[in-house]
């Protein structure tokens, strides 16, 4: 389904898709709105899954052949633009090669040789010259010109294998980078090798490599959390990058975005929300990028305490709806924090904002999805509006499973703080929610917290809101009296 709502995303609204009834149909109800794929059969075609999915199969092919045949219009992003006229020109030269076309063939090669240099595709003009060499080598014998593409057909080779072997350091520092935790010793070891034999093919001063170089080189950096040092190598990375690059937008936002996160963990919120905003405006609006760059910029007003400028830039970006399933789950969960600091009075609705608990928890289910950013905090959302609510008994209902999700998913060191906090819960329900009580039990793991510091790689997802800013907020709601709560029982059907 992801790959089908990416096709129709890229055509726009307006286009007139040449499609069949039934494909048609299809397109549209995925033109309304996000199905999963049991929902989408069961309102288009609930009697037959076979023809659904021979439907599906269709409907892609058909969208491929549109998106080759009329490439979208990128309005926003002329380097994209470029990129996809540059491609659609090889496949369109390497037609008319196979069908004998040559000397038509031979003459876009040549006006494409240029292009695909400038846009640094360096496979592409690998290809070209060695073309246009065996081609003035055999069918149009012209020494020099023969001589002169071998030259850049040899260049480009080198160049070629030198990102071959630059993607595959990427690829590992990204794969350690991303997935684990815990760092070992092996794992160190490939990040500093991947670093060291990185570094001088910055030599070569090409934006392509210099934005793999910097960010393996970033990544060993957030992988050791040493931030200073993040910030430092996204300036340099920002600095190489030529000004009249055509995807400079992109270059800059990626690293602009990396810095914020380590001015975050610096706790220097002042800067990190000034270099947020630039880095909103690179983007256009509506797009991933914007919807990823205001994420961060709630969460650096989290962290510093600025709830009602949060809830404002919630809301400035309601009339945009997000169709990127990953970065949803966000927007649900900034929604459920609000939420609750209204209801705490730490934030001035425009109006009365509801929240379905019910609803947030069966669109975002806690314990069937390994990812622990993820869950943690819809864990909190669920525990923090049931204590506004009052509904304590349901509170002890959850705590059997929410210790059993700590022991299996909190144990590394980057959800390190995130285990001390739940354990804090857990105590607060055994102190039956008397404040003096809980600040007892809970005194050990506190002291834990503030001896544990935030520790952020390239993801803000674990801490979304400080531990500590909660904890204060849940120590006001509880009361200087003991709270006789009973979980429900379960009965058994005899």
């Amino acid at each position: 389904m992801d790959v089908l709502y990416e096709l129709v995303e890229l055509l726009p609204t307006s286009y007139r898709v040449p499609f069949p009834p039934k494909l048609k149909e299809l397109y549209q109800l995925l033109r309304k709105k996000r199905y999963t794929e049991e929902e989408l059969r069961a309102e288009f075609c609930p009697q037959s899954k076979h023809y659904f999915n021979k439907l599906k199969s269709q409907l892609k092919k058909a969208l491929l052949h549109c998106i080759l045949i009329n490439p979208p219009v990128w309005a926003d992003s002329p380097q994209k633009e470029l990129m996809d006229t540059c491609l659609k020109e090889f496949a369109t030269y390497k037609l008319l090669i196979a069908g004998s076309s040559r000397l038509a063939g031979i003459q876009l090669a040549t006006q494409l040789l240029s292009k695909a240099q400038r846009l640094e595709q360096f496979d592409l003009v690998y290809v070209i010259s060695s073309d246009l060499e065996f081609h003035y080598s055999v069918n149009e014998i012209k020494t020099g010109k023969a001589k002169r593409y071998a030259q850049i057909s040899n260049k480009y080779l080198e160049l070629v294998n030198a990102e071959k072997l630059i993607r595959r350091y990427y690829g590992k520092v990204m794969q350690i980078c991303s997935t684990k935790s815990k760092l070992s010793v092996n794992d160190m070891k490939v990040l500093r090798e991947a670093k060291t034999n990185s570094l001088p093919l910055l030599a070569l001063k090409s934006n392509k490599f210099n934005h793999f170089i910097y960010n393996i080189i970033i990544g060993k950096y957030y992988a050791e959390h040493d931030y200073p040092r993040v910030i430092e190598y996204c300036d340099k990375a920002l600095q190489s990058f030529s000004k009249d690059h055509p995807n400079i937008a992109a270059l800059r936002f990626a690293f602009t975005s990396k810095k914020i996160i380590a001015f975050i963990a610096l706790e220097k919120y002042a800067k990190a929300k000034a270099i947020a905003k630039e880095a909103s405006q690179l983007m256009p609006m509506g797009k991933f990028n914007w919807h990823l760059i205001l994420i961060q910029r709630i969460i650096i007003c989290f962290h510093s305490g600025a709830y009602q400028e949060a809830y404002e830039l919630y809301k400035a970006q309601t009339q945009y709806q997000c169709p990127y399933s990953l970065l949803a789950e966000y927007w649900k969960i900034i929604q459920g924090y609000l939420y609750f600091f209204i209801q705490a009075g730490r934030i001035e609705a425009y109006g009365e904002e509801r929240f379905n608990l019910g609803k947030f928890l069966n669109e975002i289910p806690i314990f069937s999805q390994d990812k622990a950013g993820v869950n943690i905090n819809v864990i909190l959302i669920q525990i923090l509006i049931l204590m506004q609510r009052g509904h304590f008994g349901r509170i002890i209902d959850k705590i059997e499973a929410i210790q059993a999700y700590a022991r299996k998913h909190t144990r590394q060191p980057e959800t390190a703080r995130a285990h001390c906090f739940i354990q804090m819960i857990v105590k607060m329900e055994a102190a039956s929610f008397h404040r003096a009580s809980t600040e007892r039990k809970t005194q050990k793991y506190w002291q834990q917290l503030e001896a544990t510091p935030i520790r952020f790689g390239q993801s803000l997802a674990v801490e979304m809101v400080p531990y500590a800013a909660l904890w204060a907020i849940i120590l006001d709601m509880l009361e200087h009296k003991f709270r006789a709560v009973r979980a429900k029982r379960k009965t058994t059907i005899r």
